[in-house]
C-alpha cells in the first residue's frame, strides 16, 4: 500500500485557521523582573511593557491578565507635602523631576515595578506587579 502524502485538497482559509489556533495556543512569555533603571528625570518602563495610550484601559486590562500578575499602584501624591519629589512637582518651579522619590514596595513577596510615569489625572505613579499566585504570601519582599 502506498503513502497518499500530504491532502492538497485542504481550502487556503482552512489550512490558515488551522495555524492561527495553533499560534494561538502557544504561552505568551510572562513578564519577570527586571532591573530598573531610572531616566534622569526618574522614570522608568520594563523593557517587556508595551506602550498604552491613558484610553487604552480595556487593552491595558487584558494585557495584564495574560500576563497572569496583580497590581499595586502607588502615587507621588501620596507622599507627604514636604517630600522633595512633591515640592519639586506639584511647587512653584514645576520640576518633572522626581528622581528623590522611593516609591514604597507594597506588602507581600514577589513584587516588581512594571512602571514609573506621569498620568494626566494622578501625576507622577509606580505601577508594581506580582504572579497573581504570590497573593497571601505575606511578609517583606
Amino acid at each position: 500500500m502506498t503513502d497518499p502524502g500530504p491532502n492538497t485538497s485542504t481550502a487556503p482559509d482552512e489550512a490558515l485557521s488551522s495555524l492561527m489556533g495553533a499560534a494561538l495556543n502557544v504561552p505568551i512569555p510572562l513578564i519577570q523582573a527586571a532591573p530598573v533603571q531610572r531616566d534622569s528625570e526618574g522614570y522608568w518602563t520594563h523593557p517587556a511593557h508595551p506602550e498604552f495610550e491613558e484610553s487604552q484601559s480595556a487593552e491595558a486590562a487584558a494585557w495584564v491578565k495574560a500576563q497572569q500578575v496583580e497590581t499595586h499602584i502607588a502615587y507621588l501624591e501620596s507622599e507627604a507635602e514636604d517630600h522633595p519629589a512633591v515640592v519639586a512637582y506639584w511647587g512653584d518651579t514645576g520640576d518633572s523631576n522626581i528622581s528623590t522619590w522611593e516609591p514604597p514596595r507594597p506588602d507581600g513577596d514577589g513584587w516588581f515595578v512594571l512602571s514609573i510615569h506621569d498620568t494626566e489625572d494622578w501625576g507622577p505613579v509606580c505601577i508594581w506587579v506580582r504572579r497573581a499566585a504570590q497573593q497571601g504570601k505575606g511578609g517583606a519582599a
